[in-house]
C-alpha cells in the first residue's frame, strides 16, 4: 500500500491528571527529622492501614485523575489499563532491621505500584509496568501512548509514584554527590543555578488519563491537551553521569518533536528535567540549545526548586504539570535559581508566567543515560 493512503493513526488525548506532591511554590522543602535534618519534601500523607507508602501515593494520584473521569463507566474493563511503575520500589522495606522476604515481597517490587492498581480497579486492558530510573514516569506515559494507538485499548491511568525518602536510599544519592547539603531552605541553589550543588529528595505520585478518539466517543470526556508524540534513547555513555554533549537526549527530543509534525520553533514551553547537579544541568543546556538553537526559544523552567526530585515519579509528575500549563496558560516558576546559567538565562521562567503558544514538551533524563520526551499540544 503506498504511503499516503496509510491509515492515520488514532489522536490521544489527556483527560484527566491526578497528582500527590509537595507544593509548587516550594513551601513544602524543610528539614526532615528522618533523614538527620537533611532537607526534604516529604508529603503529610498517610497510607491506608497494611499499605506500602508506595502504593498509597500511586493509590491517591489515580483516584485524583478518576474523579474527573466518570464517564469511564461506559467502557469494559478489558478496554482500560494500568501502565504505572516505580523507579525504587518500596524502599521503606529496609527500614527495619530485614527486609520482608515472604509473599509480601512482591509489594515492594518497582512493579508493584501498577499491579496492586490493576487489581484494585478491576482493570483487565494490556499494561506495563516498566521501572526506568528517573525516566520511569515519562517512560510509562509513551508505552500507553504506543498501545492506545495501536487499538489494543481505548483508556489509560499512566504514570508513576515513588517514596524513597529513607536514609538508605538518601545515603546513597549523597555518597554519590547528587544531593543538596543545604541544610536550610535559603542556602538552596536550584535547577539552572550556576552555584547549583545537588538536589533535595522528593516523594510523589502522578498518573494521567489517556483515552483515543473511540474512547473519547465512549466516555464523552473533555481532553485537555493532545498528547502528540514521545521519543527514548539511551546515551550509553555511563550508569549515573549524563552524557555531557546531551547527543542522545537531543535526538529523543528531535524524534518525538518529529513524530508530533511539530518545528522547534513552534515550542513555546519546555518543562525541563533539571536536577540542580551541574553535570546534569549543563548537559541538559546543551540538549536544549542543540536543538531550539542559540536565538530566542522556548521558556523553559524545572519544577525540582519547589518539589525537589522525586526520582521515578519525576517524569510523571512533571508532564501532569505541563498539561495543566498547557490547559490553564501558566508556566511554574524555576524556584532557587539566583544566578542562572549563562547559556539559559534568557530562556528560563523565573516565576509563574503567562504560556503564549500552543505547543509545549516535557523533558526526562535519568540514571543510566535514559532519555524520554512528551510533546503535547492544545485541542
Amino acid at each position: 500500500m503506498p504511503y499516503s493512503l496509510l491509515p492515520m493513526p488514532p489522536r490521544i488525548f489527556i483527560t484527566a491528571t491526578g497528582v500527590l506532591s509537595a507544593p509548587l511554590d516550594g513551601s513544602g522543602l524543610r528539614p526532615d527529622p528522618l533523614l538527620g535534618g537533611r532537607l526534604s519534601a516529604r508529603i503529610p500523607f498517610q497510607p491506608l492501614t497494611d499499605e506500602p507508602r508506595l502504593h498509597g501515593l500511586a493509590r491517591t494520584a489515580a483516584e485524583l485523575a478518576l474523579e474527573d473521569a466518570p464517564g469511564l463507566a461506559a467502557l469494559q474493563p478489558g478496554d482500560k489499563g494500568v501502565y504505572l511503575s516505580a523507579s525504587k520500589g518500596g524502599m521503606e522495606c529496609f527500614d527495619g532491621l530485614s527486609p520482608e522476604l515472604g509473599p509480601g515481597l512482591w509489594r515492594y517490587l518497582s512493579s508493584s505500584p501498577g499491579q496492586a492498581l490493576r487489581g484494585r480497579l478491576g482493570w483487565s486492558g494490556p499494561g506495563r509496568n516498566t521501572p526506568l530510573a528517573c525516566a520511569t514516569g515519562a517512560y510509562s506515559l509513551g508505552l500507553a501512548f504506543e498501545d492506545l494507538r495501536l487499538g489494543r485499548l481505548k483508556a489509560a491511568l499512566a504514570g508513576a509514584a515513588e517514596a524513597s525518602l529513607t536514609p538508605l536510599i538518601v545515603a546513597a544519592f549523597d555518597n554519590i554527590g547528587a544531593l543538596s547539603p543545604a541544610l536550610r531552605v535559603e542556602d538552596l541553589r536550584g535547577p539552572f543555578d550556576d552555584q547549583a550543588h545537588g538536589f533535595v529528595a522528593g516523594e510523589a505520585g502522578a498518573a494521567l488519563l489517556l483515552e483515543s478518539e473511540d474512547g473519547l466517543l465512549a466516555t464523552a470526556h473533555h481532553p485537555l491537551v493532545e498528547l502528540l508524540g514521545w521519543a527514548c534513547t539511551c546515551d550509553a555513555y555511563h550508569m549515573t553521569a549524563p552524557d555531557p554533549r546531551g547527543t542522545q537526549a537531543a535526538r529523543a527530543l528531535r524524534l518525538a518533536l518529529a513524530q508530533a509534525g511539530v518545528a522547534p520553533a513552534d515550542v513555546a514551553y519546555v518543562n525541563a528535567h533539571g536536577t540542580g547537579t551541574p553535570s546534569g544541568d549543563r548537559a541538559e543546556v546543551n540538549v536544549l540549545r542543540g536543538v531550539f538553537g542559540e536565538g530566542a526559544g522556548p521558556r523553559v523552567s524545572s519544577i525540582k526548586g519547589a518539589v525537589g526530585h522525586t526520582l521515578g515519579a519525576s517524569g510523571a509528575l512533571e508532564a501532569a504539570v505541563t498539561v495543566r500549563a498547557l490547559a490553564t496558560g501558566r508556566i511554574p516558576g524555576n524556584r532557587g535559581c539566583a544566578t542562572p546559567l549563562p547559556d539559559l538565562a534568557n530562556w528560563l521562567a523565573l516565576q509563574d508566567e503567562p504560556l503564549a503558544g500552543r505547543v509545549a514538551v516535557s523533558l526526562s533524563m535519568g540514571f543510566g543515560g535514559h532519555n524520554v520526551a512528551l510533546v503535547f499540544g492544545k485541542v
